[in-house]
């Protein structure tokens, strides 16, 4: 029999690294989820309604686990492959996914095979793809990084013998795994750019993990994250979102499978999604990338006054879609333990889209609170607040100013010579029963920084002002004790202290 074998069509593995049943793309023959299996009979359940069930060879020996707050299961390397009776044509197209973390090692780890007959055998593994006659090293040893992979295949006049034709998933027929896997779907068929793309964001969104060189679009085939546009922040990708068309329903995200140092949610942060009970209105959608670089590092200050000095290196940017989405609550919960003394960390967002960050348009929001363990958590932000589509965001270093006698007030004219650029300052009602006025008065239009420190030292307000050279600031402390006004110019600080009642 002559048999000609098809060149591969597509070979991407994305490194970058309780929703309704979708109806906006077809349902696979096989489509296995880690939340659901059916343990008494050692099955790994399929959902598409065709009965082919990964069944295990003895017991279905896993742990669960989780992949961006999603369900994910944990296997080791004595489990086995999973197996099922699959019979494909002679001359077939397929289309297959898989969502997975592979453990660390050296040689590898099968994720799927499906074999047609003693000698034909089509495998994909965590370091290498081989086909009927080829193999295609793409990785020397498995990386413990979580992908989505995707293969599009085709054949003609293979020989399918219907006694031997199985397919292996949760490893291959050589080869076991070990680590996470969280969802497989195998289509006997090819499938549209449109529909990869819609299968492609659903598992993108579910599991934040990034897709490299292929948009992400919503049930309608409207494009909310443009690969080519967003080219420089393509790293780390994740969102929130609900389409119920295409299965999304997030509440929370962390890219790269839960392990990204950004954590973006709304509500209350659950262990799992579904226990989210937020809601998000249908087609409203978050979708944020970075750039790649080391947040660690930061941009040191500049010479032009017009920018905000000391940001980090790494940037952010933020995409909305749907007509809501502005209104979306979020909470940010950053990992950042590397932050030492008494530095601040600060929350930069820029509705012009402006990675520059100018102080006239950029909006400032310290931590609400970090903890012992170095997470930075920002409470009520929301985005893209002037309808233009997408934000600019990224953290601002900053060491406050503290004064060593909390006693003595400072007398903003001592020592300053003729470098005053704060003419005069004046806080009333002091002491008050918690509203207060600050009058501050600058020789010429200049940027206007307010912060408030209460008796612990801690930063509980702080504000930027600008266009200006005379400020009058209303404002009201719930709380009595003694709290310093901090008040900065870009060449003068002072500070003034205020009794609350």
């Amino acid at each position: 029999m002559l048999k000609t074998l098809f060149p591969l069509i597509a070979f991407l593995l994305s490194l970058t690294a309780g929703a309704q049943t979708p109806t906006s793309f077809p349902i696979p023959d096989v489509w296995l989820k880690a939340n659901v299996t059916n343990d008494s009979l050692n099955q790994w359940t399929d959902v598409s309604g065709n009965n082919n069930h990964a069944q295990a060879q003895g017991l279905l020996d896993y742990t669960e686990g989780l992949m961006n707050f999603q369900p994910a299961l944990v296997f080791n390397s004595s489990q086995g492959a999973l197996t099922m009776p699959f019979f494909p044509a002679s001359t077939s197209n397929v289309t297959v996914f898989a969502v997975y973390k592979s453990n660390a090692g050296q040689n590898g780890y099968g994720i799927w095979s499906l074999k047609l007959d003693s000698a034909s055998n089509l495998e994909v593994a965590s370091t290498y793809m081989r086909d009927f006659s080829n193999i295609n090293i793409y990785s020397d040893s498995s990386l413990d990084i979580p992908a989505v992979n995707l293969l599009k295949y085709r054949w003609i006049n293979q020989e399918v013998d219907s006694a031997l034709s199985t397919m292996y998933v949760v490893g291959s027929d050589s080869l076991p795994f070990s680590g996470k896997f969280a969802e497989f779907m195998f289509y006997d068929t090819t499938l549209s750019y449109i529909n990869v793309a819609k299968v492609h964001t659903y598992l993108g969104l579910k599991y934040g993990i990034g897709i490299d060189r292929m948009h992400y679009v919503n049930a309608a085939g409207e494009k909310i994250w443009n690969y080519k546009d967003n080219a420089e922040y393509k790293n780390q990708v994740a969102g929130l979102g609900a389409d119920s068309l295409l299965g999304i329903n997030q509440k929370q995200s962390c890219a790269m499978a839960g392990e990204s140092i950004l954590t973006i949610y709304t509500g209350t942060l659950e262990e799992k999604n579904a226990d989210n009970i937020t809601h998000l209105n249908e087609g409203d959608f978050l979708i944020w990338g970075d750039n790649g670089k080391e947040i660690t590092s930061y941009i040191p200050d500049t010479l032009d006054p017009n920018f905000i000095p000391g940001v980090s290196e790494r940037k952010w940017l933020m995409v909305r879609s749907g007509n809501t989405a502005m209104s979306i609550n979020t909470n940010i919960k950053l990992y950042f333990p590397e932050i030492s003394g008494d530095t601040i960390l600060n929350l930069l967002i820029n509705p012009d889209t402006n990675f520059n960050f100018p102080y006239s348009t950029t909006t400032i929001h310290p931590a609400d609170s970090v903890d012992s363990l170095g997470y930075h958590y920002f409470y009520n932000v929301k985005w893209d607040m002037d309808s233009s589509g997408s934000d600019a965001f990224a953290f601002q270093y900053e060491v406050p100013v503290y004064v060593n006698n909390r006693n003595q007030e400072e007398n903003p004219e001592d020592d300053q010579g003729d470098e005053n650029q704060i003419t005069s300052i004046d806080v009333f009602p002091n002491p008050t029963k918690g509203a207060y006025t600050i009058e501050a008065v600058l020789k010429d239009i200049s940027v206007l920084k307010l912060s408030i420190q209460d008796e612990s030292g801690k930063i509980i307000k702080q504000e930027l002002y600008s266009g200006a050279d005379h400020y009058t600031i209303n404002g009201f402390i719930d709380g009595k004790g003694c709290y310093l006004m901090l008040i900065e110019s870009k060449e003068q600080k002072e500070s003034v202290k205020l009794i609350v009642q």
